[in-house]
């Protein structure tokens, strides 16, 4: 289980905790603007797109193209890049969630975890207490 945490308020006014390597890949995808920089960040979902979003050769984006990541498939609809207060199930003690925050549920991407802001300094100080390391940082475009 990684120890090495971000957390920050999103855009729904809610904290998020995000492993740091995840938070780094959410910044590289957000300052992605080209094909090559969209590849660096994230090769699989590169090779995903590439795979399945193209019929011929003449349809793969060349690598210096334009690129937005609204263009992603998945992206629109939420699926992709994973939403983090989704996946803080899989890194933050589950005793934690549950007495700092509410497992909501929604009906197109499936639960997550509601943390409000006044929660966010006990719970970073638990964290720490605990064990992990947490860094507040500001939100990625995107979360």
């Amino acid at each position: 289980m990684s120890r090495d945490l971000v957390c920050w308020v999103g855009r729904r006014g809610m904290v998020v905790l995000s492993r740091r390597t995840d938070y780094e890949q959410l910044l590289a995808l957000s300052a992605a603007r080209t094909w090559r920089q969209f590849q660096a960040a994230d090769p699989v979902a590169y090779s995903q797109h590439v795979e399945s979003g193209v019929d011929n050769e003449e349809d793969v984006p060349d690598l210096s193209d334009a690129f937005d990541i609204s263009m992603v498939a998945g992206f629109d609809e939420g699926d992709y890049p994973p939403w983090q207060q989704a996946m803080m199930e899989y890194f933050v003690p589950g005793d934690l969630l549950e007495r700092h925050g509410v497992h909501e549920s929604t009906v197109h991407n499936g639960s997550y975890w509601a943390i409000p802001v006044s929660a966010k300094e006990e719970l970073v100080s638990e964290l720490s207490v605990g064990g992990f390391k947490v860094e507040l940082v500001e939100s990625p475009d995107f979360d």
